[in-house]
């Protein structure tokens, strides 16, 4: 009789270790988990199509999502995911996020929250670096296809940068470009922006700078690569 309770106990033990490791691991496909997402109260294209593997929010919400390789999305703004994606998660929200980045202007920022409007406006709130910014939430109904790469690099400008796809720029002095050229004032980040989207980006190769590429040689660049997807 002991040796059966014995037995019993170390059965029910296993099926413990194995329910946990399954709940912790998930390898599923990517449908699986973008599924999953609703169930959380979010949109269930906020991870791009190439998930191999995901745990579960622990007990204190923590998560981790791995992805098959980086990749770019392009929502309104182009976003970077990292291989490893870590957060903590809560009904409706997620906050604490790493290995996520969206490009503002022309730097890399932070994706560090995630929060669907509780006013049931269909909205979604995302935390930026500094800025946060709502987002229909029917733009991430559908899952989105990774990319290797999104938009195209412009030349390298001087020397090379240490750090990767950042350019850091004194904003006390920046040219805002202009149709008749590139006016010295106090910068405006919204109308500089708008302003760079109007023009092309310079064509590799060319011999001849256009004005976009004219006005941003003037402006106070302390970093020394330039990366733009315009």
């Amino acid at each position: 009789m002991a040796s059966f309770n014995i037995l019993a106990l170390s059965l029910y033990l296993l099926s413990l270790h194995i329910l946990s490791k399954t709940r912790l691991c998930l390898s599923l496909t990517t449908s699986d988990i973008h599924d999953l997402l609703p169930q959380y109260g979010l949109p269930r294209g906020l991870l791009p199509d190439n998930v191999e593997s995901f745990t579960l929010p622990s007990s204190d919400g923590s998560f981790e999502v791995k992805l098959k390789t980086t990749c770019y999305v392009h929502f309104d703004d182009v976003v970077y995911y990292d291989k490893v994606i870590k957060g903590k998660m809560s009904y409706g929200s997620v906050h604490d996020v790493s290995g996520i980045q969206a490009k503002k202007l022309f730097v890399w920022l932070p994706v560090t929250g995630i929060e669907v409007s509780k006013a049931d406006d269909g909205m979604v709130s995302f935390f930026v670096g500094p800025i946060s910014e709502e987002l229909p939430a029917k733009q991430f109904e559908d899952v989105p296809v990774c990319k290797r790469k999104v938009g195209q690099k412009l030349p390298h400008i001087a020397m090379q940068s240490p750090m990767r796809d950042v350019i850091l720029v004194s904003l006390t002095s920046l040219a805002v470009p202009t149709s008749s050229g590139c006016n010295s004032r106090k910068f405006d980040p919204m109308k500089f922006f708008n302003n760079l989207r109007r023009f092309p980006v310079l064509v590799a190769g060319s011999s001849r700078p256009n004005l976009l590429m004219n006005c941003l040689l003037t402006l106070n660049i302390e970093a020394l690569q330039l990366n733009l997807y315009l």
